[in-house]
């Protein structure tokens, strides 16, 4: 994942947090990239083979 993308869901992730809104998949999303740095579903756009 190139910084740009990383930065942008950094940025998400915090706003979610700010607004409270962190109970749903889009954040938990937000959170996994954060902590891997890859799109947990790019398993499932690319047939299997993550980026």
């Amino acid at each position: 994942m190139d910084q740009h993308t990383y930065d942008n869901w950094k940025k998400i992730k915090e706003v979610m947090e700010e607004k409270g809104t962190t109970d749903n998949n889009f954040y938990k999303r937000a959170v996994e990239i954060m902590f891997t740095r890859k799109d947990p579903l790019d398993k499932f756009m690319n047939d299997g083979k993550r980026t």
